[in-house]
């Protein structure tokens, strides 16, 4: 039973993974917060840090289980939170920090 589950899952393992890193990208700059996702139709979100209001990291159990977080950015957007799923911990928090710094020192109205 052991091996049907291991072999019915190693595409799963195998295939997830890159998938994941082929549909989505992000990256934080001391101007914009940028998100791309998608596979078959791909949206593209630029966040000024101007109109960012929040920056949350979120681990629940799972995550904690495997050293992920999800980085949510708040804007004040009607499209809502810029959300970056499943990044290493460290990275997560490290990324909030320096986003909420480059935030507070940023002129804007963040309404």
């Amino acid at each position: 039973m052991f091996w049907v589950v291991a072999v019915g899952s190693a595409p799963t393992v195998i295939v997830m993974p890159l998938s994941r890193y082929l549909v989505h990208r992000w990256e934080f700059t001391d101007k914009a917060a940028y998100s791309l996702t998608g596979w078959l139709v791909r949206e593209w979100r630029i966040a000024p840090v101007s109109r960012i209001q929040g920056v949350n990291t979120v681990r629940g159990p799972l995550q904690r289980l495997f050293g992920l977080a999800t980085l949510r950015v708040t804007t004040a957007s009607e499209e809502g939170t810029v959300v970056v799923p499943g990044v290493d911990a460290d990275i997560a928090t490290e990324a909030a920090r320096a986003l909420t710094e480059i935030t507070w020192s940023t002129p804007g109205d963040a309404t």
